[in-house]
């Protein structure tokens, strides 16, 4: 529990230290001129006053509230970015269709680097031909892909049908229909039946 009359007696101590009046304290810091003498009866300084009292006097405000007996100012940054992690993952260069299907994910990929740190969940990375998931996604556009069998509806994947690679949104019904939806509405929804050879390759992440 802080103390205000610990705080008061710290400022007064720092007045002399650094030769500068009480009076000129408390003015610059927008505070009565018995604003200590509040603070020795019990009256917490506010928050915003505390701080300019604490550049004032070039001294940390954790100094004035007897936190620390180091009155020099902490100027470490709270936040230390991660360093860049590169890793490399399979570039499929041969694309993806966003419309009537286009590829066969067993090509040999290439390698893609990205940053782990930023994109954790990547485990390829393929490109899109077509312009059926306009807006969100558009025709070159590299896509990261994250590797899983299942997905819930409303959710965008990558998807083999027939031997050709498509990405669209998922939907599965009560009955356990599949259906591959397109976001351009030009675009018919397809349908997959128990004939077809149909698997789910993985959930689509983002773009580059």
């Amino acid at each position: 529990m802080y103390s205000s009359n610990k705080i008061a007696n710290k400022i007064r101590e720092l007045s002399k230290i650094q030769s500068i009046a009480i009076q000129d304290i408390l003015k610059s810091a927008n505070m009565g001129r018995n604003a200590l003498s509040h603070m020795d009866n019990g009256s917490m300084p506010k928050c915003d006053n505390l701080a300019k009292i604490a550049d004032l006097f070039n001294v940390s405000t954790d100094y004035l509230l007897g936190r620390t007996d180091n009155p020099e100012i902490n100027r470490t940054p709270v936040f230390t970015p991660e360093p860049v992690k590169i890793v490399k993952i399979p570039f499929i260069m041969s694309k993806v269709s966003a419309g009537k299907g286009a590829y066969i994910i067993d090509e040999p990929p290439t390698e893609l680097e990205i940053d782990a740190n930023t994109y954790p969940k990547a485990d390829m990375a393929i490109t899109i031909k077509g312009d059926s998931m306009q807006p969100k996604y558009n025709d070159g556009n590299i896509i990261l892909v994250h590797k899983q069998l299942c997905l819930e509806n409303g959710q965008i994947g990558i998807f083999r049908l027939n031997n050709e690679g498509y990405i669209k949104k998922y939907h599965i019904d009560e009955n356990n229909r599949i259906t591959l939806i397109s976001i351009n509405t030009e675009y018919p929804p397809i349908s997959v039946n128990e004939r077809d050879d149909f698997a789910i390759e993985g959930i689509v992440l983002c773009s580059l």
